[in-house]
């Protein structure tokens, strides 16, 4: 089950990219732009019900309505549209989902609700990544499902370094950061709220990629300290 978490995660055969814009300048837009550009060979499927294409791809109405399996989805879309989308990808059957959204346990009462419904429905789903997600990106396969404008770069150097970040931003700083330095990196994962999966689980299932020599972690807060200890024990064992 983690060796298939593992490839749905950082190298999926296909990715859904529910509410991607059509209009280039968009930030919904900047997922399908990055996997076209850093070389991505998955099925790359925009879910856009309001359009037949998007960026010269085929939209589709939902993620269900998709031809065969998904492994990953990014929901691009506002809050309650967000969990709507979830609830589609739990009934397709998708492997790992990532929210970008904001508007859920930070945001007082009715976010705390929303987070609640987003952690009843990982249960009976996938991996889940987020609320408040800028994705993940893993260099050697092209997979740059971010919204961070770092990734826009004309190229991303492939490295040896995990990034698992609770904050969005820090990992388009670091890949700058480092490139300006001459270090490059593997992998980097947009935890965001942790509603369901934090830096422990990930950080567990990432651990035995043989591209993956090391881990960088940015965290503001521990949440599951069980996990986090699980996750530094494999890092340990495997010598990481």
């Amino acid at each position: 089950m983690r060796d298939t978490l593992l490839g749905a995660l950082v190298s999926p055969a296909s990715i859904a990219l529910v509410g991607a814009s059509n209009s280039e300048g968009k930030l919904t837009a900047r997922p399908m732009r990055f996997l076209r550009r850093h070389g991505y060979a998955g099925r790359i499927y925009p879910v856009n019900p309001a359009r037949e294409t998007v960026l010269g791809e085929k939209a589709w109405p939902s993620v269900s309505a998709i031809p065969g399996k998904v492994d990953f989805a990014y929901i691009l879309v506002d809050a309650d549209p967000a969990i709507e989308a979830l609830k589609d990808c739990a009934a397709a059957s998708v492997k790992v989902a990532a929210i970008l959204a904001d508007g859920f346990a930070e945001a007082g009462e009715e976010g705390e609700r929303r987070q609640a419904e987003v952690q009843r429905i990982a249960r009976e789903a996938g991996l889940l990544i987020g609320p408040n997600s800028m994705g993940v990106v893993h260099t050697s396969a092209g997979f740059a499902a971010t919204t961070n404008a770092a990734f826009g770069a004309e190229e991303i150097g492939r490295g040896r370094l995990a990034v698992i970040s609770q904050s969005g931003s820090v990992i388009g700083t670091l890949l700058s950061r480092g490139a300006a330095r001459g270090i490059d990196f593997s992998t980097f994962v947009s935890v965001g709220n942790e509603a369901a999966s934090g830096i422990g689980e990930i950080g567990e299932i990432l651990v035995d990629h043989p591209e993956i020599d090391g881990f960088l972690l940015f965290m503001e807060t521990i949440r599951d300290r069980e996990a986090l200890g699980r996750f530094a024990a494999k890092a340990h064992a495997a010598e990481k």
